[in-house]
């Protein structure tokens, strides 16, 4: 589990099935990406309110439900402390969160992603970046990878570049801004 804010955290689908662990960390609320919870469990989990989620990995998600996601994540961490989960928490998680952030502190899809990279090691697909972009900025975003010499990548968005490399063949791990190792 890794904080990214004060009050917004990502974890797995384990974390988010340990009771003692969410209660020890303090969280009032979860949200589950992969349908790892389901609302009627909150108090199972000590929870005050879970939101459940079936988000997949890669393209093909209705983005009504990633807005939602993220204006559920904007809602619950004006609440307290939440923890936003998927399968591994480095994909799904990583997009609803960096979207959240983009939201809250006004900044670019990119500072945003960068921001989850520099706390959490993530695994972003094109597809997924887009999704953010597209979701969450009112205009200008365009997401654009680029091939450069072998497996290097890039993922551009408006004005600002980060280097992303492979990440086992299923997406781009994203390497923080000024992070070119």
């Amino acid at each position: 589990m890794g904080w990214i804010t004060g009050r917004v955290a990502i974890g797995n689908y384990l974390e988010v099935r340990g009771a003692t662990l969410l209660k020890e960390q303090g969280f009032r609320s979860a949200i589950s990406l992969d349908g790892t919870l389901a609302e009627q469990q909150a108090v199972e989990f000590g929870l005050f309110e879970v939101a459940s989620y079936s988000l997949v990995d890669g393209p093909g998600n209705d983005l009504r439900v990633f807005r939602f996601a993220r204006d559920d994540l904007r809602r619950l961490a004006a609440q307290g402390p939440v923890l936003v989960q998927c399968h591994a928490g480095r994909t799904r998680s990583v997009i609803v969160v960096a979207a959240y952030l983009l939201e809250a502190h006004r900044i670019s899809a990119m500072e945003a992603i960068s921001r989850v990279a520099a706390k959490r090691e993530i695994n972003v697909t094109p597809a997924l970046v887009w999704s953010t972009c597209y979701a969450s900025s009112k205009s200008d975003a365009v997401v654009k990878c680029e091939r450069r010499r072998e497996a290097t990548f890039e993922i551009t968005l408006g004005s600002e570049t980060a280097p992303a490399r492979p990440s086992g063949g299923k997406g781009l791990q994203v390497v923080a801004i000024g992070d070119r190792s």
